[in-house]
């Protein structure tokens, strides 16, 4: 059983021997030996060859990218056994069969025999590829007993491609999240495959293999990974993801594009880590969350999503009002970013000591959040609060360009503090008006 990995439990499917009387002959060979190569232990099915009236299937898990194998053992008073040509005309792609015993030709056929008197069999190996899940293989082989007249049994093996089933297996523990321009957002999620079971039929006779741990996940051919799902989130793209904006530098780059990307988490057992980071740029703010739905799901080689698969959806609401310094900043240059005055900034930010340096990830407030009233518009909140439009928009680029406000929505105002004089604490009017 060498060359077995970590994803694969070793072992096989294995059919006790048979007090059948006589030799064994096996079945039509195909002149091949099993490639060497991963081997999969699903389940121990039983078959009780002893009733030969009783003729029921055996299924088979077959994982793609593993070996299963089903040995057929039989003592030295077993008679003969070859493959039944009217239940199986031709042999499945990717199944070999194995002599435990001395290869003969018997009618144009080639069988296995037991030429010495010790025991002997066959062997099944199945490895399965990614065009053959979903379908069932079905091998019959009849057994004979010795002596003129012997009676005989048939035996079916229905090897079944199940069906990657991939899931989750850690995921954020909220559905919302709140991320801020300049700062590094991040979901981390776990996905696993587990398809020893997945599409076998209720009646499969099976047992736990020995040693292996509960909930076992075998890697196998399929491959857990965790992608976007392009339905369903908002705003609509075409990744699934949020789109990037425009970077402010004039460069003509986009600014603050997420990654979804395998991270540094734990590889074990078919368990593989993935981590979704934004870092919003300025034009993300919104009161709006953006809804992202991710799906863990089964690698396709050609990139492409399963049709399988856990899909989870988040709400992630980029904060307005506020920004998370970067190294160099100082409240002049955020000042001027966001065309206001540094003592505004100062005076809405006390936990900031020296306006010169900035702490880098320092959440710094650039101005105050207004609810929306009933019968609320643009040019009303800009003379109101001694501001322009431009400026709201400015800070608030959710805001529809027709300027449609509804009430109970939340927008960024950057007051002019030092462009403000007001008379006792009221009357207050624009500098230039005085």
């Amino acid at each position: 059983m060498g060359g077995c990995s970590r994803r694969c439990s070793c072992g096989a499917v294995r059919i006790p021997k048979l007090g059948l009387v006589g030799l064994i002959a096996l079945v039509a060979l195909l002149g091949l030996r099993p490639a060497a190569g991963h081997m999969h232990m699903v389940d121990h099915v039983v078959v009780n060859f002893m009733d030969l009236s009783s003729n029921m299937d055996v299924n088979v898990p077959a994982l793609v990218g593993c070996k299963a194998e089903v040995p057929l053992e039989a003592d030295n008073s077993a008679a003969m056994v070859e493959i039944d040509t009217t239940q199986t005309p031709m042999l499945p792609l990717n199944l070999v069969v194995e002599c435990m015993g001395v290869e003969q030709i018997m009618d144009d056929k080639k069988m296995c025999v037991n030429a010495s008197g010790v025991e002997m069999g066959l062997k099944l190996h199945f490895s399965p590829t990614r065009e053959q899940i979903g379908v069932t293989s079905k091998v019959c082989a009849k057994f004979t007993q010795n002596g003129v007249g012997g009676a005989t049994a048939t035996r079916c093996i229905n090897f079944m491609v199940p069906e990657p089933e991939v899931q989750f297996s850690m995921v954020p523990m909220s559905t919302s999240e709140t991320f801020r321009v300049g700062c590094t957002g991040m979901l981390a999620f776990k996905a696993m495959v587990n398809a020893t079971s997945h599409g076998v039929p209720e009646g499969t006779m099976r047992s736990p293999a020995e040693g292996t741990p509960t909930g076992h996940p075998l890697g196998c051919g399929y491959t857990a990974t965790v992608g976007a799902v392009v339905n369903g989130n908002f705003p609509p793209s075409a990744t699934g993801m949020p789109m990037g904006v425009d970077a402010r530098d004039g460069t003509g780059m986009m600014a603050g594009v997420p990654m979804l990307a395998p991270g540094m988490g734990d590889d074990r057992w078919g368990e593989r880590y993935f981590e979704f980071k934004w870092t919003p740029a300025r034009g993300h703010e919104s009161s709006v969350p953006y809804r992202v739905c991710f799906k863990a799901m089964d690698e396709q080689p050609n990139g492409e999503m399963s049709i399988g698969g856990q899909v989870k959806c988040y709400s992630i609401k980029v904060q307005k009002c506020q920004y998370c310094s970067q190294a160099g900043d100082s409240l002049n240059s955020l000042a001027a970013e966001f065309d206001t005055d540094w003592l505004h900034l100062y005076t809405t930010n006390p936990t900031i000591k020296n306006p010169d340096t900035l702490v880098p990830g320092h959440r710094v407030n650039t101005g105050v959040l207004y609810e929306v009233r009933k019968g609320d518009y643009l040019e009303y909140l800009s003379q109101k609060f001694f501001t322009s439009v431009d400026k709201i928009y400015s800070v608030n680029p959710d805001l529809k360009e027709e300027g449609v406000l509804l009430e109970g929505d939340e927008i960024c105002i950057v007051p002019p503090v030092c462009g403000v004089v007001c008379d006792h604490g009221q009357d207050c009017r624009p500098m230039t008006a005085v």
